[in-house]
């Protein structure tokens, strides 16, 4: 019995593999808001919308984002969500990021308002970065992070930008133009090498901005964990049905 049991781990670690070590998110080349699709679907770990007190939740491509109330404090939690900053943290109001303009208004009504109201540091002079820890991971478990940034004001318009701390650091644009253009969002992977992992957003003054402003900002953020693969499955039914086969085929008794 013993054995076996050291037999079938064995083949549970060969199958898996060893745990990494903690590891900064790799994030990927930032993409611009086009619809619903932008949206990751699977194994939902958090998903959040964020802005003040009584903003609702959303639903988008069948992902529910809960809202996140950003209400003027230097440090806010939600479930497994914390935002930190050395300036407050605010949320603003409902479509106060929103545009009467395409291409924002041909988003379907949900993104709208996700897009529409965010959290961001309340520092339009000075260097504020916005941390994000998200907690209660599994160490050794690979994550999947979505973030989106968005400000469709006609008086922003392209020059805005900020950067997402990481292995591979992302500058994400809050318009693509002018009134009703749309921001972008990014895909980042970890895997957890601890129960917490952070990050920080950091507002850019840049190149011809319509108005001084480092403020760092986030509209929306999904973190998934992925589902197990096929093969990873099939291997851990084999050595079941073995482990079973051994137990039930004991010696054989004369009579």
């Amino acid at each position: 019995m013993r054995k076996m049991q050291f037999i079938l781990l064995c083949g549970l670690v060969l199958l898996v593999g060893p745990s990494a070590s903690a590891q900064s998110v790799t994030w990927s080349a930032p993409q611009n808001v086009t619809g619903a699709s932008n949206v990751l679907t699977g194994n939902i770990f958090e998903a959040y919308g964020f802005g003040p007190g009584g903003l609702a939740s959303t639903t988008i491509n069948g992902v529910t984002f809960s809202p996140f109330d950003a209400t003027d404090l230097y440090s806010t939690t939600f479930g497994n969500l914390t935002l930190t900053s050395g300036a407050v943290v605010g949320g603003a109001s409902v479509g106060a990021f929103s545009s009467l303009s395409a291409p924002f208004t041909g988003l379907p009504s949900d993104y709208q308002l996700l897009l529409g109201s965010s959290a961001y540091t309340d520092c339009v002079s000075c260097s504020a970065p916005l941390d994000v820890t998200l907690s209660g991971l599994t160490i050794g478990t690979a994550y999947e992070i979505e973030v989106w940034v968005n400000d469709s004001r006609g008086t922003v318009g392209p020059y805005r930008t900020e950067t997402l701390s990481g292995t591979t650091p992302a500058t994400l644009d809050f318009n693509t133009g002018t009134e009703g253009g749309v921001g972008q969002y990014v895909i980042g992977t970890f895997t957890a090498g601890a129960p917490t992992e952070s990050f920080a957003i950091t507002g850019v003054d840049c190149c011809g901005a319509t108005f001084p402003n480092t403020a760092s900002q986030i509209n929306g953020i999904e973190v998934l964990t992925p589902e197990p693969s096929t093969m990873t499955l099939l291997g851990l039914g084999v050595l079941a049905l073995a482990f079973l086969g051994r137990r039930q085929s004991g010696p054989v008794r004369s009579a």
